[in-house]
């Protein structure tokens, strides 16, 4: 199953790939950048999307897709949209949880 989820599309079968969570995705991005024009936008999601989304901001191919770092869980990225083209401004920062991890052992059970 998981070299099928990096083909365009699953077909027949009854999982999603990363092709069509991108073409879902960007479908649903673009959607929020017409409907929100000059507004700051807060999207939180999952990390295949997040993933997707890369790919689909710099217009790479799937194959060129596979070979990307993995999104870090929480973390921050920062897109505008700029003359006419998507500028990633910061990507998968975590420099907001530096420290938690000692409070979060103590926290949590």
């Amino acid at each position: 199953i998981m070299d099928s989820f990096w083909e365009e599309t699953a077909g027949e079968r009854d999982w999603e790939t990363l092709g069509d969570v991108r073409r879902r995705a960007s479908k649903q991005i673009e959607e929020i950048r017409d409907n929100n024009e000059g507004k700051t936008i807060l999207v939180v999601t999952h990390g295949v999307v997040l993933r997707s989304l890369y790919s689909y901001f710099h217009n790479f191919t799937l194959e060129e897709s596979r070979c990307q770092p993995k999104p870090e869980s929480a973390c921050l990225c920062e897109v505008c949209w700029e003359h006419g083209i998507w500028d990633i401004k910061m990507w998968n920062s975590t420099d907001h949880l530096s420290g938690l991890a000692s409070t979060a052992k103590h926290s949590f059970l």
